[in-house]
């Protein structure tokens, strides 16, 4: 809970920085309370300064603070709503007029940079924990265990190959390196069957398991039948009202029966006919959060690490020792240092317009900055949606591979006024920097993250 709050907080620093980047110009209109500025002494015409800029109208409530701290952090002026969708829709036409002088109407590329980043990182810090893969369907388990079991057939049938292989070699009188050799496949041979019968055992497991679950859910449902019918019979409304809620969890269990888990809900029958329902944790093994596995993997001793000094490899394996701190950390590295990737994406941009001598490293950097908070929309609205809708998974994966290189095409095109083609190919040669750069950022902020 404490990642949660500090992500709030930081969030919350972070708009009111760029409430402090952007400032606040026209939160208000209209007459002045005062002649002269009380800040410069000059005299007012309109509701600014026109010396030093500050608003004629001053306040000295207690309730202004409140005002200011909430203008901050999710009011960049009315021009929020004005730079956003063409952020979206057109960010061509949004770089290009601000990189050639249109500002006032627009939130500065720095300050909406700042605030949707961090924005991002709050969003993600609610995000359940990443799981090694979702919970196995009844016809996954029934595949996964057929393959288990050709598996261990297949390794079987080399493991044979390699003993009579061998044996031959021996009843020949074959040179003794040859022997060797043989011995060497015979046992790299039963090593592989070992793995793969363990395998099928593990999988044949979880699929008896999951029957037996499944056949107690049903009995359990036939039991509610019979236990509604003598609450109807008594007329007790007490048992009525429990046996429904049951009966639902059931149904809705039964209807799902080959999807996930059967939605966690386990059914017990008492000797005496007593039904319990209950919904329960519906993982199974192998549905472990990557953070369990880690941690498995790290006191079975499976992971080394070795950066050159003790020092710092002892802080690596106590971070994946406890891999939430790690995982944190590495969160509170990347939305810290998420400025690094303006100028580690700043060379790539220039050496695609190389050769075009009105283009400037301002625009590339206000062009960065821009493209990047999209970039970082787009991701918070898929973890929103996606933690709402888990349903909607498959779409969400295309729109996270289709919606950037589409949105580099035409904001490419527009800022630099690039023609059909020149727009394709260095969005073509973009997107492949941008992942070099995001390979870059990712290792970076990992790096610090786990030895910080």
């Amino acid at each position: 809970m404490s990642g949660e709050i500090e992500a709030a907080g930081a969030a919350m620093t972070a708009g009111l920085a760029a409430g402090a980047i952007e400032g606040r110009r026209g939160a208000r209109s209209g007459h002045t309370d005062q002649a002269d500025c009380l800040n410069c002494g000059a005299t007012l015409v309109g509701a600014y300064c026109h010396q030093c800029g500050q608003h004629g109208h001053v306040e000295r409530k207690l309730l202004h603070v409140f005002e200011e701290f909430l203008h901050g952090i999710v009011h960049f002026d009315a021009k929020a709503w004005r730079t956003l969708p063409k952020l979206v829709a057109r960010p061509g036409t949004l770089t290009f007029d601000y990189i050639h002088g249109k500002r006032a109407r627009f939130v500065s590329p720095l300050a909406i940079f700042l605030f949707v980043v961090f924005v991002m990182f709050f969003v993600f810090a609610f995000v359940g924990q990443p799981k090694i893969n979702g919970a196995a369907t009844a016809a996954d388990l029934r595949q996964q265990a057929s393959a288990a079991d050709a598996a261990q057939k297949t390794a079987e049938a080399k493991l044979a190959a390699a003993i009579s292989a061998r044996d031959k070699l021996k009843a020949e009188g074959g040179v003794e390196e040859a022997i060797s050799e043989a011995d060497a496949a015979v046992k790299e041979a039963q090593e592989d069957f070992d793995t793969a019968k363990k395998d099928a055992a593990s999988m044949a497991g979880k699929l008896a398991r999951r029957e037996e679950m499944i056949a107690q859910l049903r009995t359990a449902r036939t039991q509610l039948d019979v236990n509604e019918a003598k609450a109807k019979a008594s007329n007790d409304s007490e048992a009525l009202s429990e046996i429904a809620v049951s009966k639902g969890l059931l149904d809705r269990a039964l209807a799902r029966s080959n999807e996930a888990s059967a939605d966690g809900i386990v059914a017990k029958v008492g000797p005496s006919g007593e039904v319990d329902v209950s919904v329960v944790d519906g993982r199974e093994e192998g549905m472990n959060t990557i953070f369990e596995e880690i941690k498995r993997a790290e006191a079975l001793g499976k992971i080394t690490v070795n950066t050159g000094s003790k020092k710092l490899d002892e802080k690596v394996h106590a971070k994946l020792r406890n891999p939430e701190l790690g995982w944190y950390k590495i969160q509170n590295a990347a939305y810290k240092f998420s400025f690094l990737l303006v100028p580690l994406s700043l060379p790539f941009l220039t050496f695609l317009f190389l050769f075009k001598k009105d283009v400037t490293l301002y625009d590339h950097v206000v062009f960065i900055l821009y493209s990047l908070s999209f970039m970082s929309l787009l991701l918070t609205a898929i973890a929103v949606i996606g933690g709402v809708a888990p349903s909607l998974a498959s779409p969400l994966a295309t729109l996270a591979l289709v919606a950037p290189p589409l949105h580099l095409f035409f904001h490419l095109g527009g800022t630099y006024r690039l023609k059909l083609v020149s727009a394709l190919w260095r969005t073509f040669v973009l997107c492949i920097f941008a992942l070099i750069c995001l390979a870059i950022f990712i290792g970076l902020i990992v790096i610090l993250g786990l030895t910080g």
